[in-house]
């Protein structure tokens, strides 16, 4: 069963401008502006399952924040080892849904906006 926990606390998918990512196969480097004109940029290391798309199940996610699928079914589908990979939905309220399990998530860098 899919449970859901919310993790804006470590970073904020509402409102992200300039959202741009990259792949070799292996690592996705994701790179955004959040709404307080924080840039991120997120590593995802052994990416075993990447998914860009528009459509989004409100009765599971909610559509402006990041969250981890515990307990997912798509890594038990997918046969990989519960505890080694995770599942994540990063919902881009102003660009699309990204859906990825992998090995890692590292907030790689991270600069906060400078106040005036």
């Amino acid at each position: 069963m899919n449970r859901v926990k919310l993790i804006n606390n470590l970073f904020s998918t509402a409102d992200a401008e300039d959202v741009a990512y990259s792949s070799d196969g292996y690592e996705l480097v994701l790179s955004f502006t959040d709404w307080q004109e924080n840039r991120y940029t997120l590593k995802f290391e052994e990416v075993e399952y990447l998914k860009i798309t528009e459509d989004i199940d409100f009765e599971k996610f909610r559509y402006d924040c990041p969250q981890e699928v515990l307990d997912s079914s798509l890594v038990e589908e997918l046969k990989l080892n519960k505890e080694c990979f995770h599942h994540y939905m990063l919902c881009f309220n102003a660009w699309s849904n990204i859906e990825i399990v992998s090995r890692v998530l590292v907030i790689q860098s991270m600069e906060l906006a400078k106040n005036a």
